[in-house]
């Protein structure tokens, strides 16, 4: 059921922006993602559909992998990791990492800090890891998630990762993006996918896109 609501949501969606100057249309769209629970319905539907296919567990996994993360015992820094759009607490609550969660529409208001990531102020140190999941898609037009690609990597470290979460229906059906373009978009940005050892990246599962990328001077 809740990966029929995520679902759902994201193909009404789609195809609310694609009639956004055809009211009558638009109008009918927006009453069935009310119909299908509306934004609430969607991030608990997500939260659900995230906890029985951890993005948490393969982000602590890639991290450890790549010498991000250190044993408890080891006297390093905590990476410093800003989740963008989370829906549940489980990064915040690893003790490997230093994560600031935020979210436009906040389930859990006490932790995830109810903020639209446009509107962050530039830090001051620049992040040592980023993790968008699920979050681009719902960008509703091209100049928008350009916008939010560039200040990806403007929020990043050189050597930084980003983490990235796609459903894998927004590259196989839409009319002007792959995963080759998405992958040259996000190069141009200055945002490479990191070669990984024994492990294909990008990689697909049957709904999602998952890729590691390493900030790097774009002309690189």
């Amino acid at each position: 059921h809740a990966r029929r609501v995520v679902s759902n949501h994201h193909k009404l969606t789609a195809k609310l922006h694609a009639q956004k100057d055809k009211e009558g249309v638009a109008e009918e769209l927006r009453k069935q993602l009310e119909e299908n629970g509306g934004i609430v319905a969607y991030q608990e539907a997500s939260a659900l559909s995230t906890n029985a296919h951890s993005t948490s567990k393969w982000v602590l996994k890639k991290l450890r992998t790549l010498g991000f993360t250190h044993p408890p015992n080891a006297k390093e820094p905590l990476p410093r990791v800003l989740e963008i759009g989370a829906i549940n607490t489980q990064l915040l609550d690893s003790k490997s990492v230093d994560v600031r969660a935020i979210d436009i529409h906040s389930i859990h208001p006490g932790r995830i800090e109810e903020i639209d990531f446009m509107d962050l102020e530039q830090p001051k140190v620049p992040y040592d890891v980023l993790v968008l999941s699920m979050v681009l898609n719902c960008v509703p037009d091209a100049s928008g998630r350009g916008a939010m690609l560039r200040k990806l990597r403007q929020t990043m470290r050189p050597g930084g990762l980003l983490f990235f979460v796609l459903p894998l229906t927004c590259l196989q059906h839409s009319h002007t993006v792959d995963e080759t373009t998405m992958l040259e978009a996000l190069a141009a940005v200055g945002l490479r996918a990191v070669e990984l050892e024994g492990d294909e990246n990008p990689r697909k599962s049957p709904k999602l896109w998952f890729a590691v990328l390493e900030a790097v001077d774009p002309d690189q």
